[in-house]
């Protein structure tokens, strides 16, 4: 597994530096430099996502002897982040010692663990929500001339929104593992790694559907808030084009940028999504005619890779101030002192 993390690494690299070779190293330098101190308009946008996310977690976190305030959030979600961005587990690793870092605020290690579920589960949600938003913008830009299409693809994506949403609440009231394993068990497919954590599978599920039905206007609020996580990321992505000097609407940036968090879901197993998410921005940019599209795409992804470095850092600085080492990460079912 670390090989083959090696060797995604460094093909995505090489392809993302092809891509520099063919964009011209220059042309992408004067571009960047075009942009002088208005790099610190570029970040913002992300500061209000990290906001927005540890805003919507705070709602999640149910505890009468909890001492924490959303610092305390904000700094743990940082933490647990960079753990997430540093390890082959790609975003798994760092959920538990978010977890054990709760702990330090009152909140026992299972409801921490529950919270972080549902966080995921809502960020997830969030997400479908932001790329039905960018897929309906889609087929407005494409359908713009052609009522009738665009009354059916409205249409379509309302039925199939219905689906999912209902899908998605009766996972809520049941329990997501319990309605999966119920389908597997319909489908007599059995799984054990899955059948060995049923226990605790079954109390995350019994306290995410307590959770659900008994404060469901902080499950609305944290929802609105990880939606509101998602948009500001093509916020980012707006401004940093418009100081690049590219000529694009919000809307083809929110298009955009919906369509790329499904990129990089897909290439998950990419570490760092090298090469993939570069190709997505120089596709897309090229389908909305964008002049000089890979120029801006890898202009903008050197923007955002310099971004993911300082928040990188910065959550390296909250673990440390945690005393948590990452050599005491490979055994998270033990307490992190």
């Amino acid at each position: 597994m670390r090989w083959t993390n090696i060797l995604l690494t460094l093909l995505g690299i090489s392809i993302f530096g092809v891509m520099v070779y063919f964009s011209g190293p220059m042309k992408i330098w004067n571009q960047i430099q075009f942009i002088g101190s208005g790099i610190f308009i570029a970040l913002i946008p992300y500061c209000f996502v990290v906001l927005f996310d540890a805003l919507a977690w705070k709602y999640l976190i149910i505890s009468n002897t909890a001492t924490f305030n959303l610092y305390n959030i904000f700094a743990t979600k940082i933490a647990g982040d960079f753990i997430n961005n540093v390890t082959p587990a790609g975003s798994i690793a760092g959920e538990p010692v978010k977890a054990h870092i709760l702990k330090r605020f009152g909140v026992d290690f299972m409801d921490g663990m529950a919270s972080v579920y549902m966080g995921k589960l809502l960020m997830a949600k969030g997400q479908v929500i932001f790329i039905f938003i960018g897929i309906f913008i889609s087929f407005t830009l494409l359908y713009q001339n052609n009522k009738e299409l665009l009354v059916y693809s409205i249409v379509f994506m309302a039925v199939l929104l219905s689906v999912l949403l209902m899908l998605y609440f009766i996972s809520l009231q049941k329990g997501l593992f319990n309605t999966l394993l119920s389908m597997l068990n319909k489908f007599k497919l059995r799984f054990n790694f899955l059948e060995k954590q049923r226990e605790k599978l079954n109390l995350f599920d019994e306290k995410v559907s307590h959770f659900f039905n008994n404060h469901k206007k902080k499950f609305t609020f944290s929802l609105l808030f990880y939606t509101l996580g998602w948009i500001m990321s093509a916020v980012e992505l707006f401004v940093g084009l418009t100081l690049l000097g590219a000529k694009i609407s919000f809307y083809e940036a929110l298009m955009i940028e919906s369509i790329i968090s499904v990129i990089k879901a897909i290439t998950f197993f990419v570490p760092g999504n090298w090469g993939t998410q570069e190709g997505g921005y120089v596709f897309l940019l090229r389908i909305i005619n964008i002049p000089e599209a890979m120029q801006y795409a890898i202009s903008y992804s050197i923007l955002r890779r310099f971004r993911e470095l300082l928040w990188l850092g910065t959550g390296m600085f909250f673990l440390s101030k945690f005393n948590i080492e990452l050599s005491k990460i490979k055994n998270l079912e033990q307490p992190i002192k």
